[in-house]
């Protein structure tokens, strides 16, 4: 009889053994990723509409999360709807105003519609009205592709910076 206890006990322990074994390995499997150690930038693109244009979506509509420097190819992206509502013939210029001037020459930003760029540079640059504008006659629309991005050579400075960028259309009279 005395044998029997000693044989509880040692399949016991064994059992203790595996179970904390298999805890262990259930711990080191379900770890966090280990970072890079460098934050991303992130960043938010917002839009309000004028009195001539109606733009959709109205308010953000590109949210970049996490960007490092990297190729173009992989900017994320977002589209915009230009219509001009207006009962005359518009050219229509932009610009960017970002909220920190920290990432002016880091972020970059390209603009396009229908293939025709209307802007490609670092953000810092689209805080003035773009010298390449749209033409929308009363009642035609435009699409517009936003895309941002942190090229290989960026300048320091975007680590963990989180920013907005409100993007503003001028309309002027064609002819005026």
């Amino acid at each position: 009889t005395t044998m029997r206890p000693m044989s509880n006990r040692v399949a016991r322990g064994m059992g203790l053994a595996v179970g904390l074994l298999l805890a262990a390995l259930l711990v080191l499997d379900n770890r966090m990723p280990r970072g890079t150690g460098t934050l991303g930038a992130d960043v938010v693109f917002a839009v309000t509409p004028t009195g001539e244009l109606a733009i959709t979506p109205s308010g953000p509509f590109l949210s970049a999360t996490q960007l490092r420097p990297g190729p173009e190819a992989h900017a994320p992206s977002g589209t915009l709807e230009a219509f001009n509502q207006s009962p005359v013939s518009l050219q229509v210029h932009l610009r960017g105003l970002p909220s920190l001037l920290d990432i002016d020459e880091a972020l970059w930003v390209s603009v396009e519609s229908d293939g025709r760029q209307l802007f490609r540079g670092p953000v810092g640059d689209l805080r003035n009205w773009t010298s390449q504008f749209l033409t929308l006659a009363s009642g035609e629309k435009a699409t517009l592709t936003v895309r941002t991005w942190l090229p290989p050579s960026a300048p320091k400075g975007w680590e963990g910076r989180v920013a907005t960028v409100d993007l503003e259309f001028r309309s002027d009279v064609v002819g005026a």
